[in-house]
């Protein structure tokens, strides 16, 4: 009596192992492309963040220049429109870092920070010279973002004592 496992007519066995080893590296492949798409869409997410944050550090020096504007149409002196110590909006902080007079009328830089769980936080600086019309109302001129790199505002709580900026 033959035994049909320990006999391969036409090779019949040999057909199986070839048929399980293209599944194996069919699921290889499979396997390999999910791990690559994975990757990028990690890569994805992690640009968006960066771009978000870059955008809210943005809008929070913007609303620096607002709050100091606001200040200034009130009639506070230029000099006294600097923020000693940062204040929170959102998930992020902003403050005055620089104010002085000009002849134009009293020019500002306002800095707009997001603190990141991985890496430095987002930061973005803006000088503004803001100018009194006539009607107690202010113009803001010659707007534009500083591009030089800004050290990190202190937390709250461990400031630098009041008068050092």
């Amino acid at each position: 009596m033959h035994h049909p496992l320990t006999q391969h007519p036409g090779g019949h066995g040999q057909q199986g192992f070839s048929t399980l080893l293209a599944a194996v590296f069919l699921l290889s492949g499979i396997l390999l492309l999910g791990a690559l798409n994975l990757q990028q869409t990690g890569a994805d997410t992690a640009a968006g963040d960066l771009a978000r944050d870059a955008a809210a550090s943005l809008y929070l020096a913007e609303s620096a220049v607002e709050r100091a504007a606001a200040a200034y149409a009130r009639g506070s002196d230029c000099r006294a429109l600097v923020s000693v110590r940062p204040l929170a909006l959102g998930n992020g902080r902003f403050r005055l870092v620089a104010a002085r007079p000009t002849a134009e009328g009293c020019r500002i830089e306002a800095l707009g920070e997001v603190p990141r769980t991985i890496g430095a936080p987002a930061r973005r600086r803006l000088a503004v010279v803001l100018h009194r019309a006539g009607t107690g109302s202010i113009h803001l001129a010659h707007w534009h973002e500083v591009l030089q790199p800004e050290p990190a505002m202190p937390i709250p709580g461990t400031e630098a004592a009041a008068g050092e900026p």
